[in-house]
């Protein structure tokens, strides 16, 4: 059972990073290999693609480290507001990684401090119950509603303490 499980675990890894003709991008994201994402994206590409696992580019690179590449996505004119197959947005993913720099950047360019998932979350919910304390701080200082409640009326503050 256990060589089973670990088959299955690398198999998921693999497709994950596999590459993915629909969005030449990702591979360069992979690579964090700015000389090719910029040549990518020059010959024209969908910037909102998404990988083989349905994660877009731009989230992708945000959780990669992809920062130079994450930026140039964006200033080409991607979606910063996309959302991933977790329901995560750019900004979200950013502040899990308490990249508060890069959150501004994104802010700058039209990012929703107050975007909700499908459960009535807001970003600062999902982020406080993660206990990035910084994130917290820095998405209340943007104008995030610390009182706000998902769809089961939890607020900030239970998921902060509770999740």
């Amino acid at each position: 059972m256990k060589k089973f499980l670990l088959v299955q675990i690398f198999l998921s890894s693999v497709a994950v990073h596999a590459s993915n003709p629909q969005c030449p991008l990702i591979d360069a994201v992979y690579k964090n290999d700015f000389a090719w994402a910029s040549s990518i994206i020059k010959n024209g590409t969908d910037l909102n693609c998404r990988g083989s696992a349905g994660i877009p580019v731009l989230i992708e690179s945000i959780r990669e480290g992809a920062w130079q590449i994450a930026k140039l996505i964006v200033d080409s004119g991607a979606d910063v507001n996309i959302v991933g197959i977790w329901e995560d947005t750019p900004l979200e993913s950013t502040c899990q990684r308490e990249k508060l720099d890069f959150a501004s950047y994104l802010i700058e360019r039209q990012a929703k401090v107050e975007f909700r998932d499908s459960t009535g979350a807001s970003i600062l919910s999902r982020i406080a119950s993660s206990g990035k304390l910084s994130s917290v701080t820095y998405l209340v200082s943007q104008g995030a509603d610390i009182n706000s409640k998902d769809d089961l009326q939890r607020s900030v503050i239970f998921n902060a303490i509770v999740l």
